[in-house]
Protein backbone atom coordinates (compact mmCIF):
# COMPACT_ATOMS: atom_id res chain seq x y z
CA UNK A 1 0.00 0.00 0.00
CA UNK A 2 1.27 3.76 -0.80
CA UNK A 3 3.04 5.54 1.87
CA UNK A 4 0.42 8.04 1.63
CA UNK A 5 -3.25 6.36 2.81
CA UNK A 6 -1.70 6.66 6.36
CA UNK A 7 -4.66 7.13 8.44
CA UNK A 8 -6.58 4.81 9.91
CA UNK A 9 -10.85 4.96 10.14
CA UNK A 10 -12.42 1.99 12.51
CA UNK A 11 -16.32 2.43 12.45
CA UNK A 12 -18.26 2.89 14.99
CA UNK A 13 -20.35 -0.18 14.90
CA UNK A 14 -16.73 -2.01 14.30
CA UNK A 15 -18.33 -3.77 11.55
CA UNK A 16 -15.25 -2.19 9.32
CA UNK A 17 -12.41 0.05 9.12
CA UNK A 18 -10.09 0.92 6.44
CA UNK A 19 -6.87 3.24 5.84
CA UNK A 20 -6.98 6.66 3.94
CA UNK A 21 -4.84 9.31 3.19
CA UNK A 22 -3.64 12.05 5.94
CA UNK A 23 -5.09 15.19 3.56
CA UNK A 24 -8.46 13.25 3.05
CA UNK A 25 -11.38 14.23 4.82
CA UNK A 26 -14.03 11.96 6.84
CA UNK A 27 -17.43 12.54 7.42
CA UNK A 28 -20.13 10.57 9.22
CA UNK A 29 -23.67 10.74 9.27
CA UNK A 30 -25.46 7.66 11.42
CA UNK A 31 -24.40 4.84 9.33
CA UNK A 32 -23.13 6.66 6.32
CA UNK A 33 -19.24 7.58 6.51
CA UNK A 34 -17.89 9.64 3.07
CA UNK A 35 -14.48 10.05 2.18
CA UNK A 36 -13.15 12.60 0.09
CA UNK A 37 -10.27 14.96 -1.06
CA UNK A 38 -10.39 18.71 -0.10
CA UNK A 39 -11.42 19.73 -3.73
CA UNK A 40 -14.83 17.93 -2.82
CA UNK A 41 -14.99 16.40 -6.50
CA UNK A 42 -15.35 13.28 -5.54
CA UNK A 43 -16.42 10.70 -2.85
CA UNK A 44 -16.03 7.14 -1.71
CA UNK A 45 -19.32 6.27 0.67
CA UNK A 46 -19.47 3.09 2.85
CA UNK A 47 -22.96 2.71 4.23
CA UNK A 48 -22.97 -0.62 7.14
CA UNK A 49 -26.06 -2.59 7.80
CA UNK A 50 -26.47 -5.62 10.16
CA UNK A 51 -29.01 -8.24 8.95
CA UNK A 52 -30.56 -10.23 11.84
CA UNK A 53 -31.04 -13.43 9.54
CA UNK A 54 -27.39 -13.12 7.43
CA UNK A 55 -27.53 -11.53 4.16
CA UNK A 56 -27.73 -15.00 2.15
CA UNK A 57 -27.69 -14.87 -1.93
CA UNK A 58 -30.80 -13.67 -2.66
CA UNK A 59 -30.31 -10.95 -0.49
CA UNK A 60 -27.08 -9.52 -1.34
CA UNK A 61 -28.48 -10.33 -5.17
CA UNK A 62 -31.46 -7.89 -4.25
CA UNK A 63 -29.85 -5.75 -2.86
CA UNK A 64 -27.55 -5.16 -5.61
CA UNK A 65 -30.04 -5.12 -8.08
CA UNK A 66 -32.04 -1.92 -6.08
CA UNK A 67 -29.29 0.24 -5.59
CA UNK A 68 -27.98 -0.05 -9.64
CA UNK A 69 -31.57 0.90 -11.23
CA UNK A 70 -31.52 3.57 -13.30
CA UNK A 71 -27.73 3.39 -14.09
CA UNK A 72 -26.02 2.89 -17.34
CA UNK A 73 -23.77 -0.30 -17.29
CA UNK A 74 -20.07 0.08 -17.36
CA UNK A 75 -18.62 -3.06 -18.18
CA UNK A 76 -18.98 -6.71 -16.34
CA UNK A 77 -20.31 -6.79 -13.17
CA UNK A 78 -16.99 -8.37 -11.06
CA UNK A 79 -17.33 -10.73 -8.63
CA UNK A 80 -13.79 -10.87 -6.37
CA UNK A 81 -15.54 -13.87 -4.92
CA UNK A 82 -19.13 -14.86 -3.70
CA UNK A 83 -19.12 -11.88 -0.67
CA UNK A 84 -17.72 -9.23 -3.03
CA UNK A 85 -19.40 -7.79 -6.28
CA UNK A 86 -18.25 -4.36 -8.29
CA UNK A 87 -19.97 -2.74 -11.08
CA UNK A 88 -19.09 0.29 -12.63
CA UNK A 89 -21.81 2.49 -13.87
CA UNK A 90 -22.16 6.02 -15.50
CA UNK A 91 -24.94 8.55 -15.20
CA UNK A 92 -24.58 12.53 -17.09
CA UNK A 93 -25.12 14.98 -14.02
CA UNK A 94 -25.10 18.68 -14.91
CA UNK A 95 -23.60 18.33 -18.58
CA UNK A 96 -20.99 15.79 -17.15
CA UNK A 97 -20.43 11.85 -17.67
CA UNK A 98 -20.39 11.03 -13.60
CA UNK A 99 -18.74 7.22 -13.35
CA UNK A 100 -19.89 5.43 -10.43
CA UNK A 101 -18.36 2.15 -9.00
CA UNK A 102 -20.88 0.24 -6.57
CA UNK A 103 -19.84 -2.19 -4.21
CA UNK A 104 -21.53 -4.81 -2.16
CA UNK A 105 -19.33 -6.75 0.69
CA UNK A 106 -20.71 -9.18 3.06
CA UNK A 107 -19.20 -11.06 5.86
CA UNK A 108 -22.03 -13.26 8.17
CA UNK A 109 -24.73 -10.55 9.53
CA UNK A 110 -22.70 -7.40 7.95
CA UNK A 111 -23.19 -5.60 4.59
CA UNK A 112 -21.09 -3.11 3.15
CA UNK A 113 -22.55 -0.67 0.56
CA UNK A 114 -19.44 1.44 -0.98
CA UNK A 115 -20.22 3.64 -3.68
CA UNK A 116 -17.10 5.48 -5.63
CA UNK A 117 -18.15 8.64 -7.56
CA UNK A 118 -16.63 10.83 -9.97
CA UNK A 119 -16.70 12.85 -12.65
CA UNK A 120 -14.48 11.79 -15.75
CA UNK A 121 -12.45 14.69 -15.23
CA UNK A 122 -11.19 13.68 -11.95
CA UNK A 123 -7.21 13.37 -11.38
CA UNK A 124 -5.69 10.62 -11.69
CA UNK A 125 -3.48 10.49 -8.68
CA UNK A 126 -6.95 10.81 -6.77
CA UNK A 127 -8.31 7.92 -8.51
CA UNK A 128 -5.47 5.75 -7.47
CA UNK A 129 -5.58 7.26 -4.18
CA UNK A 130 -9.38 6.11 -3.65
CA UNK A 131 -8.49 2.31 -5.16
CA UNK A 132 -6.09 2.37 -2.12
CA UNK A 133 -8.50 3.22 0.18
CA UNK A 134 -10.92 0.45 -1.56
CA UNK A 135 -8.12 -2.27 -1.17
CA UNK A 136 -7.45 -1.46 2.45
CA UNK A 137 -11.28 -1.95 3.61
CA UNK A 138 -11.74 -4.58 5.81
CA UNK A 139 -15.53 -5.96 6.69
CA UNK A 140 -15.19 -7.58 10.15
CA UNK A 141 -18.68 -8.85 10.45
CA UNK A 142 -20.47 -8.64 13.67
CA UNK A 143 -17.87 -9.80 16.45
Amino acid sequence: MDKRVNKTYVSENNFYSLKYPESFLVHQEDNVVTIFPENDQSALTISSYYVEKGVDDAHFQEVFESITKGYTVEGEKVELNENIWIQQFSRISDQEKVIWNICLNRNGNVLLIITLNFGEGEDDEIINQYQEIFQSIQNHGAE
